[in-house]
């Protein structure tokens, strides 16, 4: 997006300008190429595209097309283009690029010397000067060049700037910042003589926009971290994102008092225990999408889309440790002294006997290998095509079951697995398997179990569309757990990846609904109910929000269902079978007008009836 003198611009399928601020855009008749990318300056306006670029000298009004020369095996498709006033440049998507200082009539090639074997992937004036970035397969070509004396000559910016692809800039004063892909955010108080990382809070990840308000830089991440404002005066970026609310969590990690959150977009998180709040910890990520988090040794480990990382530091920084498997997506890790175990999504194992610094590939699989664990001499992985087990530390594999799992976790003595048919232990390094039965008042065993966390003697379990399930005996017996959880997001509880106890409190990770947590004595206390109850909302009278409660005594077909006084259904709240259990849900009656209503609970051949007060 780009604002000309009375207006602002942006490409969507098409080009839109909108007059109002941004309230109301509307789409151009008069353009209808296939646009690329978009500058503007003053009245000026100008688009590439695959053959050439189109100027308006109007706002948009009208367009005249432009062909610069042809560049190459680039052909005219115009990767990035600047304009300040008549004077244009272009870079082609193979390299070349081109002046223009009569707005568009006739063009000059100028730095083929930075040209050759990159392409241009942003150019951008500041004051009378102009820059280039390049970008290449090579990140040796990826750079950042200055021209003084329009595009005559150029000088390559390397004093502490890093090789990367820019790809945003804005001005702030004194400072110039630039966006890059995948190293973050640099600035210069010296008009691009020198250059320092401003990551702090905001780790090396893909800038895609810029800009200034006031005395505030906003940035944009195309990571999937969203928008982080650095304050005036500031030198550390503040997420403006409602951080886990609506974001896929994927595992905990715990060292001593501190708890971390790896997430399928956010980065790493670390657990503030006195606001209930979590802050970023991805300084050196280069990838946000956490696939697992390990603890060994007190030192933190991630494995991510790009590679495997190492903290010394408790997240505070990161560094890659894959140096020889660069990109590779990794999904899980085991670490037995300096022995390391990687799972990848390419269906291979790789080992480290050197703590990460140089890798090997052991074994090759059936699909994703999801989950790794050690205990003694086994080492056990979790793969799309079932459990393979190396009982020589690595040296030979083989598989022990052939049906997809999903997890494998060691606590304690024993070693669990789940699998969609069942949970399984071992308690001899999987040697020999045993199966767990689930089967409270005929509770089926079909269901996907996703995570598992053990405390003292309680087991705690994600299994899939049943949600949390609890057993405080091993195993013997089970309860569900999900009261409140699913009240307020409906899929919620059947989204749970990871489960972790920290400071009294379960924590667990969904898929799309951030982190819920609960007093784990509100569960360790549980009874299963003796018998059916409906119990009154509270608050009543209420406005306009209501608590109510049941209590279910065997697996049952739970229906809750509000009426008005002339016995018209408002609506079903549950309408779903429940385990033995104590559920809570949430009735809103904001459309609602005020009055007596009354909510009703059937449950095999329950039936009972209460009456609540709406008052606006």
């Amino acid at each position: 997006m780009v604002s000309s003198k009375n207006k602002m611009f942006l490409l969507s399928n098409g080009l839109y300008s909108s007059s109002d601020g941004g309230f109301k855009w509307v789409k151009s008749q008069s353009f209808n190429d296939q646009a690329l990318t978009l500058a503007a300056s003053g009245l000026n306006v100008i688009v590439g595209n695959y053959y050439g670029v189109s100027i308006s000298t109007d706002e948009g009004e009208s367009w005249v097309h432009k062909s610069p020369p042809v560049y190459g095996g680039s052909g005219l498709r115009i990767q990035a283009l600047t304009i300040n006033g008549n004077r244009i440049y272009v870079g082609y998507n193979f390299g070349g690029l081109f002046y223009s200082g009569d707005g568009g009539f006739s063009w000059k090639s100028t730095a083929d010397s930075i040209t050759s074997a990159s392409s241009i992937s942003s150019l951008f004036f500041d004051g009378d000067n102009v820059y280039a970035g390049t970008s290449s397969w090579s990140f040796s070509l990826a750079n950042l060049y200055k021209s003084t004396d329009h595009g005559t000559s150029w000088t390559k910016i390397k004093n502490g700037l890093k090789n990367s692809k820019v790809i945003s800039n804005a001005r702030l004063g004194e400072k110039l910042f630039i966006g890059t892909n995948g190293n973050g955010i640099f600035f210069s108080n010296d008009n691009g003589l020198t250059w320092q990382e401003s990551n702090q809070g905001l780790g090396s990840i893909s800038i895609s926009s810029i800009i200034t308000i006031g005395e505030n830089v906003y940035a944009g991440s195309s990571d999937g971290g969203g928008v982080f404002l650095l304050k005036s005066g500031g030198n550390r970026w503040d997420s403006l994102f409602d951080q886990l609310t609506d974001i896929g969590v994927t595992s905990f990690a715990k060292i001593g008092s501190k708890l971390f959150a790896g997430t399928s977009g956010g980065g790493v998180f670390l657990y503030s225990d006195s606001d209930g709040t979590w802050q970023t910890r991805n300084n050196g990520l280069m990838s946000k999408i956490i696939t697992s988090l390990l603890v060994n040794d007190n030192q933190l480990y991630a494995t991510t889309s790009r590679g495997i990382y190492k903290s010394i530091d408790s997240g505070a920084s990161w560094n890659r440790l894959n140096s020889d498997l660069t990109d590779i997506y990794f999904l899980s890790l085991g670490i037995d002294g300096n022995k390391m175990y990687a799972g990848s999504v390419l269906n291979k194992i790789y080992i480290s006997t050197n703590n990460g610094i140089n890798w090997t590939d052991s074994v090759s699989v059936i699909g994703r290998i999801n989950s790794i664990a050690i205990k003694n001499n086994s080492v056990l992985a979790a793969t799309d095509g079932g459990i393979i087990g190396s009982f020589d530390k690595g040296i030979t594999w083989r598989y022990i079951f052939t049906k997809v799992s999903h997890f494998i976790k060691v606590s304690g003595e024993k070693i669990y697995i789940g699998f969609s048919d069942g949970l399984f232990y071992s308690d001899d390094d999987g040697i020999q398997w045993h199966q767990i039965n689930i089967l409270p008042d005929n509770y089926p065993n079909q269901h996907t179990y996703l995570a598992l966390e053990t405390y003292n003697a309680y087991i705690f379990l994600s299994a899939g569309s049943e949600g949390i399930l609890y057993s405080g005996d091993n195993g013997v017996s089970w309860k569900s757990i999900n009261d409140n959880l699913a009240s307020r997001y409906p899929n919620a509880y059947s989204n749970v990846r990871c489960l972790s106890v920290f400071n009294n409190y379960l924590f667990n990770g969904t898929q799309e609904q951030g982190i819920w947590r609960r007093d784990i004595n509100t569960i360790t206390n549980f009874k299963i109910p003796k018998s059916f109850l409906l119990e009154q909302n509270f608050p009543n009278p209420f406005n306009p929000s209501t608590l109510i409660n049941y209590e279910v005594p065997i697996k049952s077909l739970v229906r809750l269902e509000v009426y008005d006084v002339l016995g018209r259904k408002i609506t079903t709240l549950v309408n779903e079978e429940k385990s033995a259990g104590i559920y809570s849900i949430q009735f809103n009656g904001y459309k609602l007008s005020s009055g007596v209503y009354y909510y009703t609970l059937l449950a095999n051949d329950f039936i009972q009836t209460k009456k609540m007060i709406l008052i606006k």
